[in-house]
């Protein structure tokens, strides 16, 4: 009832701060919605690749934003230190584990980091059509939830100094040494992914494919001129040899039958080589096709174990959830801003009321609010027989002082005494 009577002094009075803190989280929160729709309105400009076979259908079109799903390999790729795996990239930090205790007894862990290595190859996307480079991997969106973590512990050794030893650093220190903590975050090798970003031609990647096409059939060409410089020539043949051939009438269907499984085994030898060029041939251009995925100026490039739908509907719920929690803090700062200014407004309206009364009464004292002796300054009717001991003011009624806390003349907190007059 006091607080009723108190004037709104400022403006600061109608605004609610928590009402304007949730504004506030529920606007970031909407210009994040916002950027996630962004996001996903530049996922469906992406081009869906088959397979990457199908990249040559649009080299009229590049540079252009592809979503393209494969295999992440490696020509070299690296070895994790704690499990041993192959990796197209890898990431270690080593960190000291140390317990330390507080002078109140309460004991924390602190880590201390005392070694990081980072290790990155060249990496390819593949498929069972072809394979294309990749730029800038390290940048993708997504790259954490892809990549593996292993980690290992190594408690410190004990009894590696002397009991005193260790006495005398927990006394002096307040840190005893628990052991070493190493985390390996890599990325592994022959991992399925779909990479979104942008395609581009690769100019020393068409080279490289021409000179390995090149070396197989030049190798298969030289190996063919070999095997038919060795080959006897039938077409020399002297009479003399054909006189005597003549008379072995009976022999003829033999050496004939043997002339014919030679020559068949010439054709098939060259067939097999024809046939091991164009196998080489394949294999070399599945190993490196002329484009590169890149990381685009402008647009989304994504890492992630799900296909573009997936990815898609991924995006799209995590927007839904921003704008539901941006709709909750809007609506709760709305009511707290609300209610305040209400509140305000309400206390406004009663002290101008309640001035009036005063005033058509004749009992207003603009100096220091004090009334006649004798009357509450709350209900105006009953005598005042409460004194605020902090104050000394007696100015309410005993019914009155039971809502009140603070004396409604002064404010001041303090302790009510009831006085009762002879």
């Amino acid at each position: 009832m006091a607080e009723l009577l108190d004037r709104p002094s400022s403006w600061m009075n109608f605004l609610s701060v928590g009402g304007l803190a949730s504004l506030g989280i529920s606007a970031a929160l909407f210009q994040l919605a916002k950027l996630q729709d962004g996001r996903v309105f530049e996922l469906d400009r992406a081009q869906l690749v088959e397979t990457l076979a199908h990249i040559a259908q649009l080299e009229h079109m590049l540079p252009l934003l592809v979503a393209v799903r494969g295999r992440i390999t490696c020509r070299e790729p690296t070895t994790c230190q704690l499990n041993g795996a192959s990796a197209v990239m890898r990431e270690l930090v080593e960190e000291e584990v140390y317990f330390k205790e507080h002078p109140s007894g309460r004991t924390t862990q602190e880590c201390f980091e005392v070694r990081r290595e980072q290790e990155q190859r060249e990496a390819f996307l593949e498929d069972r059509t072809g394979s294309i480079r990749l730029e800038n991997l390290e940048h993708a969106a997504g790259l954490p939830g892809v990549m593996e973590v292993k980690q290992e512990f190594r408690h410190a050794d004990l009894l590696q100094g002397t009991l005193l030893q260790a006495v005398l650093s927990k006394a002096l220190k307040s840190m005893v040494r628990h052991g070493v903590r190493i985390t390996e975050r890599y990325l592994p090798a022959d991992m399925t992914v779909t990479v979104v970003g942008e395609l581009v031609a690769d100019c020393v990647g068409s080279s490289v494919l021409g000179s390995r096409a090149a070396g197989p059939v030049a190798a298969n060409s030289n190996q063919l001129t070999s095997q038919q410089q060795q080959q006897p020539s039938g077409s020399d043949r002297s009479p003399a040899a054909i006189l005597a051939a003549r008379p072995a009438a009976a022999g003829r269907d033999s050496a004939l039958g043997t002339n014919v499984a030679s020559a068949g085994n010439v054709s098939a030898t060259a067939t097999a080589v024809v046939a091991a060029g164009a196998e080489l041939l394949g294999q070399a251009a599945l190993q490196a096709l002329p484009y590169t995925l890149r990381m685009p100026g402008r647009g989304p490039f994504h890492v992630t174990t799900l296909t573009l739908p997936q990815l898609r509907t991924s995006l799209e719920r995590t927007s839904s959830i921003i704008r539901v929690f941006a709709w909750g803090f809007g609506l709760l700062g709305a009511v707290l801003v609300v209610r305040k200014a209400a509140h305000a407004y309400q206390r406004l309206q009663t002290h101008r009321r309640f001035k009036r009364l005063l005033a058509s009464r004749g009992d207003n004292d603009e100096g220091d609010g004090v009334r006649g002796p004798g009357t509450c300054v709350v209900c105006l009717d009953r005598d005042s027989d409460i004194v605020f001991s902090g104050c000394g003011h007696m100015c309410v009624c005993n019914a009155c002082s039971v809502n009140l806390q603070k004396c409604p003349i002064c404010r001041v907190a303090s302790r009510t005494i009831r006085v009762f007059r002879p």
